[in-house]
This record gives C-alpha cells, structure tokens and sequence, in this order.
C-alpha cells in the first residue's frame, strides 16, 4: 500500500539524498552501493562519517580507541545490520564515529567497513568488539595488526558466552568475582592469584579465558605498553545501539535511515559540546568523581611511611607502603614511591599504568604526608582535562539532515534490497494463517449419561458407583433401569 510506495521512494532518494550530504559536508564520507538482480539494481549497503567527527579525531583529544558492535535493523522489508564504531571524549562521554548498513554481519562487510573507518580515523591503537560474526577472521585480523591495531575481546560478552554455554558448567558467583579479577588485574600477582582460584572453582572456564588473554587480560596490555584506561567492555557501542533504537534509526530504511543517522551525529554531539561549556573546573565531572573515589578508598588504607625526604618544612619525596585487600578478599600490600620534584610517582599496583589516573594506594600516601594534595601532586594527562573536552567540540559543524524538496525530481532507479530468506517459518504469515483458520467446535458428551454440553461432573444424575466411565448408551440405559428397580424394591 502507501507503505511500500514510501519505502520504495526513500530508497530512490538515497542517492541523490547522500550526494546532497556530500556536496555540504565536503570532508565528510557518504557511500552508498548498489548490485544488479535481474536487470534491477538493488540497495546493497551504505556508510555515513560526518566530517566533523573526523576533525575531531584529527585534533587528538579523544582517547586513542573505539569499541564496534552490530545491531540488527526492523524494519519489515529492508532488513539489514547497522554496523557502529564509537569513541568517548574527555569526560568520557559517547562520540559516534561512524554508521553503516550491510545486508548481513559478516567477515565481508566488516572489512569493508572497518577499511574505511581506520582510513578515516588514523592512529587508533585499540578496537573493542563482542568478537562474533566475522570480527575474529583472517581477513580482518590481518588488517587490524597491519594498522597496528590491537583487538580488545568485550569482557561481559565473554561472561554470558560462559554463563549459557553448557560445557563450563554453572556460572556462580564466585567463579564470576575471580573471571573479573583476572580480567582487571594490572600486575603478575594480582593475575596469577585470581587465575589459580579460577582455576580451583572451574578448570574449564579457566582454560578457556587463558585462551583469549591476548584480548581479554588488562595485564597483556600494559606489559605492551598499551593503555585500555580502565575499559574491559564494549559498552560504548551498546549505548549507540540504545540510541538507534529509540531514534528509529532501526526500524527506517533509504533515505530517511540516513536522515536520522545524521540526526543522532547531531543531538549527541551538541548535547556533548552544551556539557563541555558550562564545565568550569580542571578536570571534567566524570574524571572529578572517579578523584573523589579514589580520595575517599584511600583514606581508608592503612599506610606506612618507609622513608621520607624533606627540604625544610616541604617533603620532597616518599616510599611507602599501604595494605589492602583485592577483590577476591586476599590481604595484600603495595609499595608507593613518590618524588615530588621530578613529578615521578609509581606504584607497584601498576593501575595508573593501566588508566593514566592516580590509584587509591597513591591516595592514601597523599593523605598521610602534610603539605600534599593529589591536584598538585598528580598531572592529569591532557586527554582527562576539561580544557581537552571543551577544545573537542569547539567548532562543532554537523551537516543539516532535512531532505531538501529538490530531491523529489532527482529520484533514481535504485530499488529495495534483495529479499534475503530468513531461517524459519516466517512469522507474519504464521499469523495470517491462523487468523484464516476455520474455527472447529466439537460438542460435548457427559461419560455416564451420554448427554450433550455437559461432562460427568456437572450430570445431574446420581453417580452409579458401581457403574464403570466410557459404557455405551445402551449399557447405561441399563444401569440407569438398576437403580430404578433398586428404588421401587425398597
């Protein structure tokens, strides 16, 4: 009906619509391709990178990763995927990269879409996936550690791949508290204590997660100098999902899929750019909190100075050493070496390694020596500064998404994509079906006197005990005559 026609007329649209795009946004990327069935071209995929945010990864003031994901689309004629790659700016918020459509998720199309992306977006170090459906083939494998990319495994998909794959058997709590201290671990003995306990509660999950350590270990990162800053997961591109869906970037197609795209590029990045400006302190709120936790854990250590170096009044250095406790509930310490006036600071925790922000056995020495505060003492890199965040979206230019009037005389032959079958029975003409199903009544017997609409324990008639359910008619004709003659006897 008015339905398909709309559908078929955002598809002929597209690419005039995204060749409007490209003419206003000259830095920006708008692809679409098409494949020829039958003397027909069809819709096959498409990509959007606004060029704004290709600016801002170019200004370096996002951190050096992203995390991707794929999410299936809703609509009920052109299915597809929408394939997502995100980054997050200083105070860790949500930056969409990049956003395309494929017909399915698979080693083909990612490589495809991650080319573009990593030509688009030079430098990345770290790429977050779920490591599904193509992301783990030779071909994209090849082209990450060409890039010099390393690939990072989402620690909380690997945590529900062990929770319904029936071959690790039950995954109880202890076994998820050890799974995530092995994955947060920054320092040998915090990894080798919480893989031996995992080892101990479940030798098969334990084989398994030392199978992807090179993509899962925060360890393995910081021993190759590669910072995740405190990322395990691939949460970020979960959030964009979130966003498409409730955008019903989803559940369009053609034209109008791109035309809302464009608009998620647009609300998310000025309400990140409107935070940025009314942010008046160093660092930004998120990282602010994450200080003021780290404060707080801190103050709570328990805290022993080694030696101490002063000038004066003013300590000038300090080794010390502070116990705590780790998450698998094992008593530990960790030596702190501090010198103020070369600003090197190293903790044998190795978390700031790992998350280029002070650790708590840091706090904990800042709070016990008098003179020291952890906003003098520690230097925020500049990637977890306000400063940072506000020059990021400085001069936010994101590409208009109104579908000019024009476009109506500029309609091409591109048509819908080609039906894929899906597996299954399709479940719209399920439903069909039973609504054109004939309704069957069969009427109901009672067993003891063969009467309609009613059963034996609605009859009115007194039960026979030593009448028998399921006689003929004729046999309870006769026991109906017994009782009768019973009656009269009497």
């Amino acid at each position: 009906g008015n339905s398909d026609a709309q559908d078929g007329v955002n598809f002929e649209a597209l690419e005039p619509y995204m060749e409007a795009l490209q003419a206003q946004d000259g830095e920006g990327t708008y692809l679409v391709e098409s494949v020829h069935h039958d003397g027909d071209r069809h819709f096959n995929r498409l990509l959007v990178i606004p060029g704004c945010v290709k600016r801002i990864w170019a200004g370096r003031t996002l951190v050096a990763q992203a995390a991707c994901d794929g999410a299936h689309t809703t609509h009920r004629l052109a299915g597809g995927i929408l394939l997502e790659l995100v980054a997050e700016d200083a105070n860790r918020c949500l930056v969409p990269l990049a956003i395309a459509c494929v017909p399915i998720e698979d080693s083909e199309n990612w490589y495809w879409f991650l080319n573009i992306c990593i030509e688009a977006f030079p430098g990345m170090r770290v790429l977050f996936s779920d490591q599904q459906k193509g992301l783990t083939s030779d071909a994209v494998t090849e082209l990450l550690a060409a890039n010099y990319i390393h690939p990072s495994a989402c620690a909380r998909h690997v945590e529900n791949s062990l929770r319904t794959d029936p071959q690790y058997g039950r995954l109880t709590d202890n076994v998820r508290n050890a799974f995530w201290a092995w994955v947060r671990a920054t320092n040998k003995r915090q990894h080798d204590k919480a893989f031996d306990k995992l080892k101990a509660l479940n030798n098969a999950t334990a084989e398994h997660v030392k199978s992807l350590e090179s993509k899962l270990a925060t360890l393995h990162f910081s021993n190759l100098g590669i910072p995740r800053y405190g990322r395990t997961t691939s949460n970020a591109s979960e959030q964009l999902n979130s966003m498409l869906n409730v955008e019903e970037v989803r559940n369009s197609c053609g034209a109008e899929m791109v035309k809302k795209a464009v608009q998620v590029f647009s609300s998310k990045l000025w309400k990140n750019k409107m935070d940025a400006d009314k942010a008046d302190t160093l660092l930004p709120p998120r990282i602010e909190q994450h200080k003021q936790r780290v404060a707080h854990r801190g103050a709570a250590l328990a805290t022993r100075i080694l030696e101490r170096e002063q000038t004066g009044d003013a300590v000038t250095s300090v080794l010390a050493e502070v116990a705590t406790s780790t998450s698998t509930g094992q008593l530990c310490s960790y030596t702190v070496s501090v010198k103020r006036s070369t600003g090197h600071m190293t903790c044998t925790c190795r978390e700031m390694e790992d998350t280029r922000l002070p650790c708590p056995h840091l706090a904990a020495v800042v709070a016990n020596v008098p003179g020291w505060s952890l906003d003098e003492l520690f230097f925020y890199p500049p990637e977890f500064r306000t400063a940072t965040w506000k020059q990021t979206y400085a001069h936010l230019s994101v590409p208009r998404s109104m579908v000019d009037d024009s476009l109506a005389d500029r309609l091409t032959d591109l048509k819908m994509p080609i039906p894929r079958v899906r597996p299954g029975r399709p479940k719209r003409k399920r439903q069909e079906r039973l609504e054109r199903r004939e309704v069957r009544t069969r009427t109901v017997h009672c067993s003891r006197c063969g009467g309609a609409n009613h059963n034996a324990s609605s009859c009115p008639l007194p039960d026979p005990t030593h009448v028998r359910r399921g006689l003929s008619a004729a046999q309870l004709q006769l026991a109906r005559q017994e009782i009768v003659d019973v009656i009269v006897i009497d």
